[in-house]
């Protein structure tokens, strides 16, 4: 065999071997399309859940996959116990003739605006405009809650310390007690039009709205009342 046989036997070898892995790529699930599929879907169920539009980022699938063509659109789930946001996973199947399944990897991010605070603050401080910021996060990470309305916040005080740049949750905060327990308290009372105050003894600390427990010095009876600013309980006599 001369040289340029050589050559040429090779040449149609490679291009014979060029022709096959073209057909055998045909035959594969693109890895892109499995993606795309896993955004998509996870995509719509974290804005049906957070009304906004999330930030959705999909992992990479095993560059050594091949998964046969579906001749059906892919069909894209939430595996039992999954999640709509965080780490999670889709679950992702083709249902044709040959069917096959696998879960891809995403992460969901959402983000808006939270309160945070600007400062150092120790249990029972008042909350005033200076100690509040609004920071963008990810709220799908913020598991303990968070609050977004300044207004709700302002004169409330915190029920534990807190470091800087702390988001904000309802559980840290509660309204400043305006009777407290063993307090000298005022006790009003109103039925058609007349009003009657005596003076009791509060037995629970409350904060506006609260429910407490007043005794009557003089005749010793105890009452249930509403604290409705420092020191005045309304009660029905």
């Amino acid at each position: 065999m001369n040289h340029r046989d050589y050559l040429l036997r090779w040449a149609m070898i490679a291009l014979s071997g060029v022709s096959l892995n073209l057909h055998s790529q045909e035959g594969w699930q693109s890895p892109a399309s499995i993606r795309q599929a896993a955004h998509d879907f996870i995509a719509i169920k974290a804005r049906e859940i957070y009304h906004d539009r999330p930030e959705v980022e999909v992992g990479a699938l095993d560059r050594r996959l091949r998964l046969a063509a579906c001749h059906q659109p892919l069909k894209a789930y939430l595996p039992p116990g999954g999640r709509s946001a965080g780490n999670t996973t889709v679950g992702i199947r083709c249902e044709g003739p040959q069917p096959w399944s696998l879960y891809v990897p995403v992460r969901v991010r959402v983000y808006r605006e939270v309160l945070t605070t600007t400062r150092p603050l120790s249990r029972g401080e008042r909350l005033g405009s200076g100690d509040l910021m609004l920071v963008r996060r990810d709220i799908t990470s913020l598991r303990g809650g968070y609050l977004t309305d300044p207004a709700q916040v302002l004169g409330q005080v915190v029920r534990r310390r807190l470091a800087p740049d702390s988001v904000l949750s309802a559980a840290m905060i509660e309204s400043p007690r305006l009777v407290e327990r063993g307090q000298e308290v005022i006790l009003v009372s109103e039925t058609g039009g007349i009003r009657v105050q005596v003076r009791g003894k509060a037995l629970m600390d409350g904060a506006s709205g609260d429910r407490i427990r007043v005794q009557n010095p003089r005749s010793q009876r105890i009452v249930e009342g509403t604290v409705v600013s420092a020191g005045v309980v309304q009660v029905n006599m």
